[in-house]
């Protein structure tokens, strides 16, 4: 929990700082995902100290992406729908786990540990290459990183 918690403060204050005016930060994402890569290591460990240490390495960095897909979601959209599109990462981040969550724990079951750390270290590569590719500007006045070109997004209402 430790991790967990600092995080939010670490990786806050970093996109307060470095991503402040960045509608893509995309050095901090391809950061993340590199610090994820660690989580993998769990299982040439034997000491639980630093299995321990892995565990709250691995949260850590997890709130960076929290961070700052907030943040990114914060800037496409308008002020009055943050709200929102913070209800729909959520909601977004509850399902994939709802998904995931039966997988891991049939693996962990199974003791096929190597397989599960390895994927998790991963999945985090997965989401930046999605995250990146979807907040690409389509070009145009209203590319992804600017504001919406969704009327309802923008809250002009038909």
């Amino acid at each position: 929990m430790v991790g967990w918690e600092a995080g939010y403060f670490f990786w806050g204050w970093v996109a307060d700082r470095y991503a402040a005016n960045v509608p893509r930060p995309v050095r901090i994402f391809v950061l993340l995902t590199i610090l994820s890569l660690p989580t993998a290591f769990m299982t040439l460990t034997s000491s639980w100290v630093v299995a321990i240490a892995l565990f709250c390495w691995s949260t850590f960095i997890a709130d960076g992406f929290v961070v700052m897909s907030l943040r990114v979601g914060s800037r496409i959209f308008p002020a009055d729908r943050v709200g929102m599109v913070a209800g729909i990462g959520s909601g977004s981040w509850g399902a994939v786990q709802a998904v995931i969550q039966p997988v891991y724990g049939a693996w962990l079951d199974r003791h096929w540990y190597a397989a599960t750390f390895i994927s998790m270290s991963l999945m985090p590569r997965v989401g930046t290459m999605l995250v990146l590719w979807l907040s690409t500007p389509w070009g145009g006045k209203h590319g992804a990183c600017q504001s919406s070109g969704v009327p309802a997004a923008r809250g002009i209402r038909p």
